[in-house]
Parts: C-alpha cells; structure tokens; sequence
C-alpha cells in the first residue's frame, strides 16, 4: 500500500514539474487610474498609522499599499520627516529622478523642509496642462485632508519617484448622433457618480475668478439648476443658462484648443464649437462631447459638492462622465398637481415645449383633446419634421393653423387619415383608441409577440386590436379594468400627454 501511495505522488511531482512556471505581478496601471484613485481620496482625512493624524506621508503609504500593492510601505520608507523618503530607493521598476522639472501625473514629489517647517512634503501629481501643474497632496497649508493644489515650492523639491504607468488604452467612443436626438427643452442635468445636479454660480467660486464656474450643487429647483437645451445642427446642442444673466455654458481654455482639465464657465453665446455638445446616449444616462474635441467629455472631477466641471478623456462606464436628463419639479399650472399619474408626463410635455396650457394657469387635464390636438403633441414629441408636400386636401384645415404642419405630416406618414377625402375632422374629439392607434403608426407599426389580450371590448377584427396589444406591451396605457380597454372612451388631455410620453419618452 504504501508503494502505491509513494508511486502515486512521485507521477504528481513529476507532472508538476512539467507544468509552466506562473509568477503573479501587480497590473499595469494608467494614468485614468491613478487619477480616478486621487479623486476618490479627496476631502478624506488619512491617518495610515493611526499617530500623528492625516499626514502627508499617511497619504504616500495609502498610494503605494492601495494603487501599488506595497504591503507595508512603513518597513520601506521608515522616515520621520517627508523630505527624508528622497534618501530612499525608488519602489522597484520605479524611476527616481533628481531636482524639479518636467512631471506627469502620478509622479511622488518630495520636497525639503526649511528652517520654519523642518518636516518638508510629499505629494502626488494629480495634472500637467502646460505649465501648470496641479498636486493632490495632504496637510498641505495645515489642511488635515486630501486636496489638489497647484505646485508650490519648486525650489525646495528634493525629486520625483516615477512610476511605471501606462498610456489609457483606446476606447471606441459611441458614435455621437448627427442629427436632433434629444428633444430641445429645459433640463437639470443629473451626475450619475455623485448625485449632484448641474449648477450656474451666480455668485462665483472660491478661488476662481474672472468668469462665473458650472459647478455641482445639491438639488433646489433653482433657476442656476435648470439648462435651455437648444439644438443647433449636425447633433450639436448649446447648453443656454435660463438664470437673469443669461448666456450659455462654455468651455474655458488655457491653450486654445480644448483638453482635458479645462472648466465650464458661463459665456455670452456665439455659437462656436466651444459652445456646443453633442448630447450623446450611454449605458445608464448620456454623455456631454465637446463638439470641438469630441473625445473631452463633460466631467466632475470628484463628487464634492460645489465641485467645478471640467473636461475629460471618456472612460467608459465612468459615472462621473455620465449624466441623466430630468425637468424642473413644478408647473406654472394650478390645476395640476404632483403625486397625480400625469406629473412626469406633463413636465416633460411642458419643459420640451410639446405643449402649454389652455391659458397661463391652466393645463385643464380633463378637458377633451381633439384631432388636431394630439397630431401637434406627436409631432413636436418627433422633432417637428417637415412635411414633404405642402398640399392640403382638407377644406378644414386652414391655412396659417398651428395644426397644418403636423397635420399633413401625419397623413404623409401615414398616422392618420382625414374622416373624409376632403376633410380632417378638426375640433372632434380623440377617443383612448383612436391616441393608441396615431402612436402606434406613428412607431412604425412595430410588432407585438406574445401578448394575451385581456379585454373583452378589443376584438380581433377591431381596428385598434394590435395598436392596443402594443400600447398594452410596451407599458403606454392600461385598460380602464382588468377586462376592459375602454376604447370609445373620449381622450382627455392629461391622458394624451401621458401616453405620449410612455410610448416616445420612457
């Protein structure tokens, strides 16, 4: 027994000692890494060894244990004072490189001390935009926390320790639409990463002068939180300021052609492509390309709040890049309430300018909707196309109408017909099946699989049977029961909006 046990592990070692030699090494980091590592640090307090409080050289251990996997940074560097770290080697394949000159992110600078602050610093390159370079660095000017900082003190810089950081792999950006592809109207523009809504300061920043910053700020249904989305062409969109002062946003450049790291700021509007943004669809929300770089996306650079926007290199599912489109939460009209099922539907009708209300402080949600009502909600909700022909065969529809172009791009596309060959119906009321029919068509007829049909009132050979199947599939409206549909039932205007926006915005 024992021979057979002894044989049995000699064939494993032997097969082992076949097999190839895998050794385990850290990742390669980029430079997006390290500084998405950066900004996930800052306004912390980091006290790595639990001593002294949040020091600089706390935050040095945490870069070279938490991006760099170095255990025990403390048994490598075992220093008192900063300046101290620099008669040190390098980590290993690292580059240690003597004096001040040129750095790029990422790179550890280690200052001397003076006779006032013996100690010295130690701090991370977080940018390099020309000749300005920006640090993010703890306890710098006694500030017990993480910040970014421009570069201080060159002449009392010992060196930098280089790290072997890698360009940001390639990444195939989608493919920014060329035509209209978000409805123009008054948005908040909501950071997926932190939560915070875009935001004009009226009253400037900190430490920012001469223009007036696109920050971050908590939601309060502020004007300086809601932006005009203005289309332009070629899928370009001004993002227009609705506060009192006006203007538009504006991408800020020290260079003259963008980069990452320039800010937004408020600007009067010209309309150049420094001025515009493609509003382009992502996993999870959209992103804001600018249209003279597309590939510098709108970004926070960290989720503080008041944070400045800046430009960035996408990252793909980066939700600091990505934002969602909502509306102001209130309505000029005292006959709408919040809480009631056609809120959202009637902010986005109301803010996409899909329609108004039937004066100034009315929306009259139960009040019928006509014919040539719901034909100018469904064309403005698909971008106001033109219609090929201008020829009218309707003796109802007058020339100079608001409903003449919707109308006769309707009957073009074939969303509807007239009630006769000579005329439209203009002032007849839309029944619920008549609005799931004209969005129906209007969507192309698509098909509908394996939906049961629950109503008694919606017969196969009924007109509106499949329209209905759809309406009921895609989530644009229920029955007014379990087993009815209700299909002669006249359309009110709070229930056209409402199945408008769940069949084309949702």
């Amino acid at each position: 027994m024992k021979r057979k046990i002894i044989s049995i592990l000699l064939c494993i070692c032997i097969f082992a000692s076949l097999l190839p030699v895998i050794s385990v090494t850290a990742s390669a980091k980029t430079f997006s890494e390290v500084v998405a590592w950066m900004d996930s640090k800052n306004g912390k307090a980091l006290d790595f060894d639990g001593k002294w409080g949040a020091q600089c050289v706390d935050y040095f251990n945490y870069y070279l244990k938490e991006v760099w996997g170095i255990s025990n940074p403390i048994n490598k560097y075992p220093v008192k004072y900063a300046k101290q770290i620099f008669d040190y080697a390098a980590p290993s394949g690292w580059q240690k490189i003597s004096g001040s000159g040129n750095y790029r992110v990422g790179d550890v600078i280690i200052w001397n001390g003076t006779s006032s602050s013996v100690s010295g610093h130690v701090g991370i390159v977080y940018s390099v935009s020309g000749s300005t370079v920006k640090v993010s660095q703890q306890n710098y000017n006694k500030m017990m926390y993480v910040t970014v900082q421009n570069l201080h003190s060159p002449n009392l810089i010992r060196g930098v320790f280089r790290p072997p950081l890698e360009e940001d792999k390639p990444v195939n950006l989608p493919a920014h639409a060329t035509t209209q592809n978000v409805l123009p109207g008054t948005y908040r523009l909501i950071n997926a990463s932190s939560g915070y809504y875009m935001n004009y300061a009226v009253g400037g920043l900190s430490g920012v002068s001469g223009y007036k910053p696109i920050i971050m700020s908590k939601p309060d249904d502020t004007p300086e939180q809601n932006f005009r989305l203005e289309y332009v062409s070629a899928g370009k969109y001004a993002l227009k300021i609705t506060h009192s002062d006006g203007g538009a946003v504006n991408i800020y450049r020290g260079s003259g052609s963008t980069q990452a790291g320039d800010p937004l700021s408020q600007w009067s509007y010209s309309g150049s492509d420094y001025q515009l943004f493609y509003i382009t669809p992502v996993s999870g929300g959209y992103i804001l390309q600018s249209a003279s770089n597309p590939n510098m996306v709108v970004a926070t650079p960290n989720n503080e709040w008041h944070a400045q926007l800046k430009l960035a290199k996408y990252v793909e599912n980066d939700k600091k890049q990505i934002w969602t489109l909502d509306f102001p939460n209130k309505l000029p009209f005292v006959d709408a309430e919040s809480g009631k099922y056609y809120w959202d539907a009637l902010r986005w009708a109301y803010y996409c300018n899909i329609t108004g209300g039937t004066d100034a402080t009315h929306f009259s949600p139960n009040a019928k909707c006509t014919r040539e009502q719901v034909m100018t909600f469904i064309w403005t909700a698909y971008g106001k196309p033109e219609p090929k022909s201008t020829a009218n065969p309707f003796k109802d529809v007058k020339a100079g109408k608001y409903y003449v172009k919707p109308i006769l791009w309707a009957v073009e596309n074939g969303i509807t017909g007239g009630v006769s060959d000579d005329k439209f119906g203009v002032g007849e009321t839309c029944t619920r099946a008549q609005v799931v029919t004209f969005l129906y068509a209007a969507a192309g007829r698509p098909i509908t699989l394996f939906q049961i049909n629950p109503f008694k009132d919606v017969k196969t050979t009924d007109y509106f049977y499949k329209p209905v199947l759809w309406a009921l599939q895609k989530g644009v409206t229920g029955g007014t029961s379990t087993t009815t549909f209700g299909p002669n039932e006249t359309c009110t205007r709070a229930q056209v909006v409402t199945f408008l926006y769940n069949a084309v915005a949702k």
